[in-house]
């Protein structure tokens, strides 16, 4: 940018505890951002790869900070659209909460920004004076496709393209005698070469590096070499880093040689091979167990030996390309306990299989009970049928594991869902297939037989439900998300009957309903002395956080209040038992005493903690910090306020891509929030790139995915930093039905198996049709303890060097 050796220090002052993050985690993305500058010194590019929802794009910010306030000109920073909202609310809250005051008086000019809608856009931020030039840009990465049409665009192209030529005056003389009609001309090719040499160093971000091929990973370090080589230190020149790229794409060659080796005797392994009953189990299984007995054995020849021999020269690979890959990588793993009152708990708790109905821990899946086996069974029987076809995979049968609803599309080869990878086959012609799904389709017509897995579902959902915890649940079909929402509904109220009638202790199901019905009237009121007495309590916590515009100080008394005054919050929340509040009741009219005894009760209730549950007080209390602390300007703060108060007022929402986006988002809102809604159901519309970890700790995957990362993305969602299971000090729990015996049960296992893969065989994708998954299945599952000795280490040590 100014033609001189780059040298960009880390911002004094930057404070990533500003961000309310554990200090042993703002400690590592200050060490993280410190080597990335550190290593942008003399490299062209760093790839920032921490898992899922360890803050990378505010450690990216920091970085771009460091850098905009070290030079003269502006950070780019490229996101898919879907993403823009998100970054451009980052960074707001990154400059309120993380930017030193010194360097500049108001918050705007410490760290300033605007996006680029276009190519041209992008070029006139560079040409804008020094006090109002932006230090970060934000551009969308389709905007540079639509900039090949842009005239100024077309103009920024020839100019790079005769800068510093010698002989070309008649040339620059004729571009300006015939600009019209060159702008005027078809869409110019190659705008990346336009960018060329355009700016002096990248960062990518990515959570699943390792996704890629290794020759794909190669591909993308290489895109580093556009950068500007003026900057560069002499010594690092352009060669130079070829040549390292070329280094480490032999070492990388290597690592993949030997580790699709080992996945070759890994798939000679059979039963008899194998101490004991090894199944898919994670950290401490039987799995773990036989490998630690394999590793002390040390067999001298055999199937294991030649696999254990193969281990090691796989472990020697990776660990070379390990070391050539440091310098351009940094990845960190999340911490697999969190500390709380001074005791450390799981991070996650996985329950698979049927122990979303019994919560035991053990390797079988959800048994189906008699009445309802038969679709199951044809379905098996067809599947048989299909894998007899190359390349041929049995949507049907993934359908109707996941719902009845979903089998009725799938079996006529539709395309039901929102993941935009699925590539679903038309229905197959062949007879003997056809009679099957016939037949399967007519059993489910009949409707006599609930679906087994969406009882599953529902009624860990609604237990969950019952003891005030909020609940995130995907499916991959838009037929299952709705049909789980529907039965999520009817649940909710015959719950909400239930529970009136045994906390009034009235036999009669109408009367206590009506009673409740009653309560909800009077908090709606807002002439009812109960509403005004509940209203002071409500008053009393949010005073306690100062900061809130008098008119959001009224919006939140208003949200809160409209959360309390639905049936669903009054039955599970309200002290119905009291006699302060069944004297409100069974007066026509209470007296202002009474509706003061009956809210002193209610907010007693409300600031006690449920089980493991925080208290509904201390809820709010950080809903309010989320206001006051995440969103960094007071305009925010209305918007998002806003839109609550125009949200539905519904305990259970679904969300897909069949619901607006504005829709979306209000319920996404109520659901990271003490509000409303409690349950969601989604799809893969709402498996990235979202943050719903404020007030939900427990995800149910009712559908699997071939995808290992799509699993950990929706996971993401709520395990990330500052999330609900730090502040209660419980662990995430994360739920994977399947049934047992189908094709759900055959996903699962070759999907846990090839996730540890994953971390060995890099970019690995494997057929998922049905002769293909059969193999995969039969396979001996690969330990835990096994992938995680093969796995990277791209951590950056404490001292921050690279």
């Amino acid at each position: 940018m100014n033609g001189k050796m780059l040298q960009w220090p880390f911002a004094s002052g930057i404070r990533f505890e500003g961000g309310g993050i554990d200090p042993a985690q703002a400690r590592r993305q200050e060490v993280t951002a410190v080597a990335i500058l550190e290593r942008l010194a003399s490299r062209p590019g760093v790839v920032l790869a921490d898992e899922v929802g360890m803050g990378k794009t505010f450690v990216a910010l920091a970085v771009a900070a460091s850098a905009a306030h070290a030079s003269s000109s502006p950070v780019v920073v490229m996101a898919p659209p879907n993403l823009m909202d998100k970054w451009e609310r980052d960074l707001r809250r990154f400059r309120a909460l993380c930017l030193p005051r010194d360097l500049a008086e108001r918050e705007e000019d410490r760290l300033r920004f605007r996006r680029a809608a276009s190519g041209a856009e992008l070029l006139r931020c560079f040409d804008d004076p020094r006090e109002r030039k932006a230090h970060i840009v934000l551009l969308a990465n389709t905007a540079l496709h639509r900039s090949e049409r842009d005239p100024f665009v077309r103009l920024e192209a020839i100019r790079q393209a005769i800068r510093g030529k010698w002989g070309v005056g008649r040339l620059r003389r004729a571009v300006a005698r015939f600009a019209c009609d060159l702008l005027r001309s078809g869409s110019l090719r190659g705008f990346y070469s336009v960018i060329s040499a355009a700016f002096d160093r990248m960062l990518f971000l990515t959570a699943t590096p390792f996704q890629l091929g290794h020759r794909e990973l190669l591909e993308v370090l290489r895109r580093f070499l556009a950068v500007r080589w003026s900057s560069m230190p002499p010594e690092r020149s352009h060669p130079v880093i070829r040549e390292e790229l070329a280094r480490l794409g032999e070492s990388l060659d290597r690592a993949q040689i030997e580790s699709l080796q080992l996945d070759r005797l890994w798939g000679d392994l059979g039963p008899e091979d194998v101490d004991g009953d090894v199944d898919v189990v994670g950290d401490g299984g039987a799995g773990s167990s036989w490998w630690q007995r394999l590793l002390a054995a040390r067999p001298a020849d055999g199937r294991l030996a030649r696999v254990l021999g193969q281990y090691e020269r796989t472990r020697e690979a990776l660990r070379a390309a390990q070391e050539h890959l440091r310098p351009w990588i940094i990845r960190h793993r999340r911490p697999r306990e969190i500390e709380a009152e001074g005791r450390k708990v799981p991070r996650r708790d996985e329950r698979l299989g049927r122990a979303i109905r019994d919560g035991v821990t053990h390797h079988r899946g959800l048994e189906i009970e008699r009445s309802a086996r038969f679709p199951f069974l044809l379905c098996a029987r067809a599947q048989a049928v299909l894998s007899r076809d190359r390349n041929r995979r049995a949507y049907f049968a993934e359908g109707l594991a996941s719902s009845y609803l979903a089998f009725l599309e799938t079996s006529r080869g539709e395309r039901p869902v929102d993941d935009t990878d699925a590539a679903l086959e038309g229905a197959s012609s062949r007879e003997d297939l056809a009679w099957y799904l016939e037949r399967v389709e007519a059993f489910i017509r009949e409707g006599r037989v609930p679906h087994p897995k969406i009882d599953a579902t529902a009624g860990k959902a609604l237990e969950l439900w019952l003891s005030g915890e909020k609940v995130l649940i995907f499916g991959h079909y838009r037929k299952t998300v709705r049909d789980l929402a529907d039965r999520l509904r009817r649940g909710v109220e015959a719950e909400i009957d239930r529970l009136a009638r045994e906390a009034l202790r009235l036999p009669d199901e109408g009367a206590a309903r009506r009673s409740v019905d009653r309560i909800v009237q009077r908090l709606q009121d807002k002439e009812s002395p109960l509403r005004r007495r509940v209203r002071e309590v409500l008053e009393g916590w949010v005073a306690a956080r100062p900061g809130l515009t008098a008119e959001q100080y009224d919006k939140v008394i208003e949200l809160l209040l409209g959360t309390l005054a639905t049936p669903s919050f009054v039955v599970r929340n309200f002290p119905l038992d009291r006699q302060e509040v069944r004297s409100s009741l069974e007066t026509g009219r209470p007296t202002a005493a009474q509706a003061r005894d009956a809210a002193a009760a209610v907010g007693e209730s409300l600031a006690r903690r449920k089980g493991n549950r925080l208290a509904y007080r201390a809820r709010v209390m950080q809903f309010l910090d989320h206001l006051l602390g995440d969103l960094a300007s007071s305009e925010e703060r209305d918007q998002v306020l806003d839109e609550l108060l125009v949200a539905d007022k519904d305990a259970v929402r679904h969300a897909s891509g069949e619901v607006k986006q504005e829709t979306r988002r209000r319920v996404l809102l109520g659901f990271n929030s003490p509000l409303l809604p409690e349950i969601v159901v989604a799809s893969e519309v709402m498996a990235e790139g979202l943050d719903l970890h404020l007030d939900c700790r427990h995800v149910i995957h009712h559908d699997l995915s071939w995808n290992p990362s799509t699993l950990e993305q929706r996971t993401g969602r709520v395990d990330r930093l500052r999330c609900l299971a730090e502040a209660e000090g419980q662990p995430i729990m994360v739920y994977l039905p399947y049934l047992e015996g189908t094709a759900d049960e055959k996903m699962f296992r070759v999907v846990t198996d090839r996730a540890r893969w994953f971390q060995v065989v890099m970019g690995e994708r494997y057929s998922v049709d049905e002769r293909s998954t059969d193999r995969l299945e039969a396979r001996v599952p690969f330990p835990e303890e096994a992938a995680m000795g093969l796995a990277f280490d791209l951590a950056v040590a404490e001292k921050g060097g690279g």
